[in-house]
């Protein structure tokens, strides 16, 4: 048998911690002061920057909780039916009630595409600004071969 991984050591050290629980309880007390310590140590810039971290996961979590609210169907179906009684109409539904929407949360895979397309067409964008550039410069630098031809045709002319 191979050699446990230090994850999977750590993973049945912790198992084994959870069965006894004042154990376990102590290590939680000993992580959470390690964690305000860490807090404490850290620059005004640094905890700026972590408390800003911290309020976007927040955000986010919430987010995907509100959306998971969203997914699940009301528990009376009673209310959905009389709202169907009274008006037909597909639209006067709400989101996460109405069939024909798509769920308001994006897969990982969907986000991934979406960021992919995004940057595919900011790219396309940026490469067709480019050749414009080279277009124009390949003018003017024809511009100015014409010019100096012609001068030096000129001086030729001139000096015989």
């Amino acid at each position: 048998m191979p050699p446990l991984t230090a994850a999977q050591k750590q993973k049945r050290y912790k198992e084994k911690l959870k069965q006894v629980p004042e154990k376990y309880e102590e290590y939680k007390r000993k992580k959470r002061k390690t964690i305000t310590q860490k807090k404490i140590r850290k620059r005004p810039k640094e905890k700026f920057n972590a408390r800003f971290i911290w309020k976007m996961q927040k955000r986010a979590k919430q987010k995907n909780l509100n959306n998971i609210v969203n997914l699940i169907p009301p528990s009376s179906p009673l209310v959905l039916q009389e709202h169907n009684l009274n008006n037909n109409n597909q639209e006067d539904l709400p989101l996460h009630n109405n069939p024909q929407c798509h769920s308001p949360n994006l897969t990982k895979k969907e986000r991934g595409k979406k960021k992919v397309k995004r940057n595919r067409s900011k790219l396309y964008k940026d490469n067709l600004k480019l050749r414009d550039e080279i277009e124009k410069f390949e003018r003017k630098c024809n511009k100015y071969k014409k010019r100096y031809h012609r001068l030096r045709k000129l001086r030729k002319s001139n000096i015989q």
